[in-house]
């Protein structure tokens, strides 16, 4: 049986992939992609904020409408070039998600915000106060840092912050810090 597809069946179908697996890229690829990038012997974990998760989305919205321009528009000279130009800001997108992280190391706490854009970074003794706000009901635990300039830098508390948690205590035990605890939503 001989299939004869159009161009603008493939690129229909291939929008329609993108668009069924962005879901399951969006939970894979943000992480992979930092690690690839800023791990090395000295990081004990990357957290990625979630408007880096956005941004990824937004890229992976932006191939789909691409992939979409070009397959209704018959294939066209204007519908490929709007189709590029798309896949430019989408990747352009990618670029800028991948650069926000909040990284926990031997040396200290480094970490790169999106919305604004800059970076800080803080060693170990240059953290003033940690603050764990444990939330009774189960619901939103955080870490609280406070750096020596005023700076602050939230850490919700899940799976991946309790496995550096005896980290960071340690870390801080050996600068005669220690972590302050305050309970919230606590029954009485």
């Amino acid at each position: 049986m001989n299939r004869n597809y159009e161009p603008k069946h493939v690129f229909l179908a291939l929008a329609i992939c993108v668009l069924l697996s962005t879901p399951i890229l969006l939970i894979i690829i943000p992480s992979t992609v930092a690690n690839i990038i800023y791990t090395n012997e000295h990081v004990w974990h990357i957290f990625l904020p979630g408007d880096s998760y956005l941004v990824y989305g937004i890229g992976c919205l932006l191939i789909i409408i691409a992939l979409f321009i070009i397959a209704i528009a018959d294939i066209k000279k204007s519908s490929i070039i709007t189709g590029i130009i798309g896949l430019v800001f989408a990747f352009t997108s990618f670029y800028f998600a991948a650069q926000a992280y909040k990284i926990f190391s031997d040396e200290g706490i480094t970490y790169r915000t999106l919305f604004p854009y800059e970076q800080n970074s803080y060693k170990w003794n240059e953290v003033e106060t940690i603050t764990h706000y444990r939330d009774m009901s189960g619901d939103e635990s955080k870490y609280e840092f406070i750096f020596h300039d005023g700076i602050k830098l939230e850490i919700p508390e899940n799976e991946y912050f309790r496995l550096i948690r005896n980290k960071v205590s340690n870390r801080m035990y050996s600068m005669d810090k220690e972590i302050i605890e305050i309970r919230i939503n606590e029954e009485e």
